[in-house]
């Protein structure tokens, strides 16, 4: 998607403190893309970090029903003004604007992908699936389509590999857009993150580990598995409880848990007598039971809700920031 430069930029420069945090405000008025829509950039409160390093990544909380971003400290970054706003990754957060269009923000300079999809998808591997209108494809961090809009839905790249969707029925492509593994696969299938396997349903409704290849290595007779993290895969026992397995397909962390989550940073979210806690891959429990949602960790931070209250804590279990009431 070729962009021609914007017409022209004005700046404006504000202080805004928030949060022990001062704030520069740029605005950028119009920039016209390939497919003759006018994209007004709107006005956008920027991190000031004082001089300060930047932070490797940062984190998306909602403030009074708006989206902006945190630090690993807890100090906001972004002031709350998007409608909705993803997880960094590869260095960029894809934002939803009020009019319901999408664009890319860096830690720094604000938008540095305009507002010109209809939905968006985190970045991996240096691409990220985004939607025209009702077709996805997958652009590259300038905002070029490397891969044309052509699925139904599409997820992010992991091991060369990505799920896509293509009349009802999903296939995995590479990075070129060839459909290596064919589109037959009724469930949405996991990611090849981890081990190069990814969870799906067989024609029996059998949940089964495929390669890239689209071969079966693990057949199980399980009724529930999450995907591949961190060499281990949590899947639900014949008890209805809930354990992790190795990739020979044996448990290595008996099925005792009500629900689980993948690993992430060496943790993993559990749920126990209604509370959710975090084990490490021993089994053993490292942060209490506790929370009534719990997220996986990203660099260290995980987002939890407790008692109606939204905030991120570490992998202490340390309450870095939480919603006010």
């Amino acid at each position: 998607m070729k962009k021609i430069i914007p017409i022209f930029i004005s700046l404006a420069f504000i202080s805004f403190p928030l949060a022990g945090n001062s704030q520069t405000t740029t605005e950028k008025k119009v920039a016209v893309i390939e497919h003759n829509i006018k994209i007004s950039l709107p006005t956008l409160v920027l991190p000031n970090y004082n001089g300060g390093k930047i932070p490797a990544t940062l984190y998306p909380v909602n403030i009074n029903g708006m989206y902006g971003y945190i630090d690993g400290n807890g100090n906001i970054a972004y002031y709350p003004q998007f409608l909705n706003a993803k997880e960094f990754s590869n260095g960029l957060a894809a934002v939803q604007y009020k009019n319901g269009m999408w664009g890319y923000i860096d830690r720094v300079n604000g938008y540095v992908i305009p507002l010109e999809f209809n939905g968006a998808g985190n970045f991996s591997e240096g691409v990220a699936p985004a939607r025209i209108n009702k077709l996805y494809g997958y652009i590259d961090q300038t905002g070029e389509y490397n891969i044309s809009p052509q699925f139904d839905e599409a997820k992010p790249f992991s091991n060369g590999m990505a799920a896509v969707k293509l009349n009802g029925l999903w296939g995995f492509i590479n990075r070129s857009g060839e459909m290596v593994i064919q589109p037959t696969l009724a469930m949405e299938p996991g990611n090849f993150s981890g081990l190069g396997l990814a969870v799906t349903l067989d024609n029996n409704g059998n949940y089964v580990f495929i390669d890239k290849a689209g071969n079966t290595v693990i057949a199980t007779k399980y009724s529930l598995a999450d995907s591949f993290s961190e060499g281990l895969a949590a899947v639900k026992g014949s008890n209805g409880l809930w354990g992790y397995i190795n990739r020979n397909g044996n448990f290595v962390i008996p099925p005792k848990f009500a629900v689980a989550k993948l690993f992430s940073n060496n943790l993993a979210a559990v749920k126990v007598n209604g509370r959710w806690g975090y084990i490490n891959k021993s089994g053993n429990i490292v942060i209490k039971p506790q929370f009534d949602i719990a997220e996986n960790f990203t660099m260290g931070i995980a987002r939890v809700s407790q008692n109606g209250h939204i905030g991120y804590i570490n992998s202490a279990g340390k309450l870095i920031w939480v919603t006010q009431s």
